[in-house]
């Protein structure tokens, strides 16, 4: 787990300052129990697009809602967004990158718009989307340890909920 931290760290600042970008326009008529399964099931294709010989596991799948922007910002963290993932682990050996890479361009050529954040020998990000979808997906590769691995998470518009405990969001997350 040490060696993730880094990871998940700097990927959780970037999904956070990239997720909340599509959202009072789209996020205020939605409800979060509305976006929960078209995030979850983008996240599923994207994981289902990966050739099934490049896939040793999948280590850990995420399905939790999230605040948008920091306390100061969001008092409370009324202002949510779902969030679905999945770490697939690659076999030995596997191009990792241009397992990635393929990835991204099967949504480019679908019509998705790519954003690379980040790209070098140790981490890449590239984060898609596309104006007729609820949802964003970002697709992240790394090398740890011993295996190389992507993570694919998929992430719905914020939106107005009655927060963290309330009864709207502790069903969803059950």
């Amino acid at each position: 787990m040490a060696t993730r931290t880094p990871l998940a760290a700097c990927l959780a600042a970037i999904l956070l300052l990239s997720g909340c970008a599509s959202t009072a326009a789209t996020g205020e008529s939605q409800r979060l129990v509305d976006t929960k399964s078209p995030v979850q099931l983008l996240r599923n294709e994207a994981a289902g697009r990966l050739d099934d010989a490049l896939v040793l596991e999948v280590r850990e799948t995420g399905d939790t809602s999230s605040p948008c922007y920091n306390e100061e910002e969001n008092p409370g963290g009324l202002l949510r967004q779902w969030k679905s993932s999945a770490d697939l682990v690659l076999v030995e050996g596997a191009d990792r990158v241009g397992a990635a890479q393929a990835l991204a361009l099967s949504f480019v050529e679908a019509g998705w718009v790519a954003k690379e954040v980040s790209s070098d020998t140790s981490f890449a990000l590239t984060i898609l989307t596309k104006e007729s979808s609820v949802a964003s997906i970002e697709i992240s590769s790394a090398d740890e340890s011993a295996s190389a691995m992507i993570r694919i998470t998929a992430t719905g518009p914020c939106v107005v909920t009655d927060g963290p405990d309330s009864d709207e969001v502790t069903k969803l997350e059950q």
